[in-house]
């Protein structure tokens, strides 16, 4: 699967990078001309900036895949039932991560233009729509847990434990909407 998905990203990028270089469209933004140096204060803010973002990601990533290592280990009845939780939660969290991505640059947009007021505003709507997000999916997990993992299998053993598994789930979306709420 890794050497798949390796090779899957690497195809991608050449693919982007040819038409990127020989598509109509982009002829006149001559990307491949000329490169410059980095320019390295600029790359230190941006990484001052980005890496509690990066953080936070890698390390809620580096979570899910400890814990499917860790089920990995045990039955096929818990590795399924934790790759339905797992994709259930998934799911209902891109929802969120892609609120709060276009509210950052939403923000940053009414920043640049001097609105700070908007700015504020507008980054206190984007949370709110995160937190209501993310408590509807606790709600979902929560309430219809058996229904969300009869949806995946119809294995008694693996519905069970995962229904089981989405509870858990909704407890640590509501406990993470706590936590990040302000």
């Amino acid at each position: 699967c890794a050497v798949a998905t390796s090779l899957g990203y690497w195809l991608e990028f050449l693919a982007m990078l040819l038409v990127m270089r020989h598509a109509r469209a982009y002829r006149s933004l001559r990307l491949f001309a000329a490169l410059e140096a980095p320019a390295w204060p600029v790359l230190r803010e941006l990484l001052r900036l980005g890496a509690p973002i990066a953080g936070s990601l890698l390390s809620e990533g580096g979570l899910f895949v400890a814990a499917a290592f860790l089920m990995g280990g045990m039955s096929a009845t818990a590795a399924a039932a934790h790759q339905i939780a797992l994709n259930y939660c998934t799911f209902t969290f891109m929802i969120p991560l892609a609120f709060s991505g276009a509210t950052t640059i939403y923000v940053g947009q009414l920043l640049g233009a001097g609105k700070a007021a908007a700015a504020r505003f507008a980054g206190a709507v984007g949370i709110g729509c995160c937190a209501a997000v993310m408590l509807v999916a606790a709600g979902s997990m929560a309430l219809f847990n058996e229904p969300i993992a009869d949806l995946y299998t119809r294995d008694a053993q693996v519905q069970t434990l995962a229904a089981s598994l989405l509870l858990v789930a909704a407890l640590a979306v509501f406990g993470g909407w706590l936590v990040s709420s302000p």
